[in-house]
């Protein structure tokens, strides 16, 4: 039966100039065939979404640690 769950995995891959995420979202086999695709299609543009947020995030993040880069390189 559909415990109402599926996991999302984030992974955060280094690379030169910048950060690779990648987001698997798994679960949905739990969901009751007839309802598989409505729950897809629902849950499609909601990832959009959360990938425009994380990437303000991360830029707000990465302004803050160039700031504090900048100040502990005029104390050393």
């Amino acid at each position: 039966p559909f415990n109402g769950f599926v996991i999302v995995e984030f992974n955060l891959e280094e690379l030169p100039g910048g950060i690779f995420l990648t987001a698997t979202e798994s679960g949905f086999e739990s969901i009751p065939a007839e309802r598989r695709v409505e729950v897809f299609h629902m849950n499609e543009g909601d990832w959009e979404e959360q990938i425009k947020i994380l990437r303000v995030i991360w830029l707000k993040i990465r302004t803050l640690l160039r700031q504090m880069m900048k100040k502990i390189s005029r104390i050393l």
